[in-house]
């Protein structure tokens, strides 16, 4: 999720994209009459969350364009590498997608504030967009800038079988943060690794301080308050709490070596009792290891914020409509028909993940792990990074967790790096501060 890029980077990839990207201009629907052809370009990401998400996206362009034969759908696949770098060239040369991806929250409100989305107010009806689930993660100043299509989770999925071997009960979680530490010391004796994880990349510790962090928030401002402020004294304990999971030894040893999707491989082939996992993941781990066998969990409340029973779940990718689109009503129908009743329904046969629909009828998913994520999605809940400043995501909640898992800071350690990117982040980004005072409410 970087939000910055070296000048001539992006000055590099506006000239080369500039090129390709002037055939693939849409013609303006405005005014035209029904029927005439029209030509959609739409830039997607998700597989990272959603393995199967190609699937479905081959199918529902095939079922519009079926029932709308004057709309013609060009699609490509956005990866980690280009989400950002490819959209900026495309805003830089003002050609290229109508419908774009970002992640929720700041990375889209970066590109609101920089002129290059259309709000979905006028295209798309306050009746139809009440029922999109998380769409307050990407409003600014009383409008939508972009649509969800699926919610993805963060439970901890366990091996019920090395529980069990363990001597540990498979149907009740723990209620206090000394029972949570309690599992390891019981799994470490029984010669089973605790919790696998990989933080080389830094996102293992941010996913943590996701579950932790809001143990001690009220609410999403106090995240953006803090780091406007940089008053980190409550929200830091968060790191106290993440320090003392590695004194009870709750993570394999190699945790800094290995990247946030290997740890995957070392759960499913049941050589951990613990992973922290988005919802994908978890699914295929049950595939893995037999359903049966797959149990799900969230942290026990032990914070003093009221959102410590908060579940950890976001809409994570966002698509917008591209504030330069010539197509931005017939982009608004196409996404519009992701949410059908249809399209909903073939998303969860191909996918297994939760639509981002309250209209979705949860009642057909028969399948008993579906169903426990459903459930958690369904919760109240809160993605702690959608909060934060892109420079302190990548300086502070990346780095931080490392400084803990490599074991070469403490928490306190820890909080002064937040303190310490946030200053930073205020004194040189005046105008996204602005920004992002008004966002969060701040006069």
């Amino acid at each position: 999720m970087k939000l910055s890029r070296k000048k001539l980077l992006h000055v590099a990839l506006a000239t080369a994209l500039s090129i390709g990207l002037a055939s693939c201009s849409s013609s303006s629907t405005a005014g035209k009459a029904d029927g005439e052809s029209v030509t959609l370009n739409w830039w997607w990401w998700g597989t990272g969350d959603v393995p199967k998400m190609n699937t479905w996206v081959d199918w529902v362009v095939n079922a519009y364009q079926e029932s709308n034969p004057n709309i013609k759908i060009n699609f490509e696949e956005r990866t980690d590498a280009d989400i950002t770098t490819a959209f900026e060239a495309a805003a830089a040369a003002q050609k290229g997608p109508d419908i774009a991806p970002a992640w929720a929250s700041a990375p889209v409100l970066t590109q609101v504030w920089a002129g290059n989305v259309e709000p979905l107010d006028d295209l798309v009806s306050a009746d139809e967009m009440k029922n999109w689930l998380n769409v307050a993660e990407n409003n600014y100043e009383g409008k939508t800038y972009a649509a969800p299509i699926y919610i993805v989770g963060l439970p901890i999925a366990y091996n019920k079988t090395l529980f069990k071997k363990a001597g540990i009960s498979t149907e009740k979680s723990p209620e206090t943060w000394k029972e949570f530490l309690g599992l390891c010391t019981s799994l470490n004796k029984a010669g089973i690794t605790p919790i696998v994880g990989g933080n080389r990349g830094g996102f293992e510790g941010s996913w943590w301080f996701a579950h932790l962090g809001k143990q001690y928030m009220d609410s999403p401002a106090d995240l953006q308050k803090a780091a406007l402020s940089g008053d980190f004294s409550r929200i830091g304990q968060w790191a106290d709490r993440f320090d003392e999971m590695f004194k009870a030894k709750c993570f394999n040893k190699d945790i800094n070596s290995l990247e946030l999707q290997e740890k995957y491989d070392i759960f499913n082939k049941g050589d951990a009792a613990m992973v922290l996992a988005i919802d994908g993941a978890a699914l295929g781990a049950a595939d893995a290891i037999g359903a049966e066998n797959l149990g799900t969990m969230t942290l026990p409340e032990f914070g003093d914020g009221k959102m410590a029973s908060y579940y950890t779940a976001t809409q994570s990718i966002s698509h917008f409509i591209t504030s330069w689109s010539p197509n931005k009503q017939a982009s608004a129908d196409f996404i519009k028909f992701w949410h059908s009743t249809e399209s909903m329904e073939k998303w969860v046969e191909l996918t297994g993940v939760m639509p981002a629909d309250a209209r979705f009828d949860k009642s057909t998913v028969t399948d008993p792990v579906k169903q426990q994520l459903f459930a958690l999605n369904s919760k109240p809940s809160v993605w702690l990074s959608n909060f934060e400043p892109g420079a302190v995501f990548e300086q502070a909640d990346l780095a931080g967790g490392q400084l803990i898992s490599t074991r070469k800071g403490s928490g306190k350690d820890n909080t002064a790096l937040w303190v310490k990117s946030s200053k930073s982040w205020v004194a040189q980004k005046p105008e996204e501060v602005a920004n992002f005072k008004k966002w969060a409410g701040i006069k």
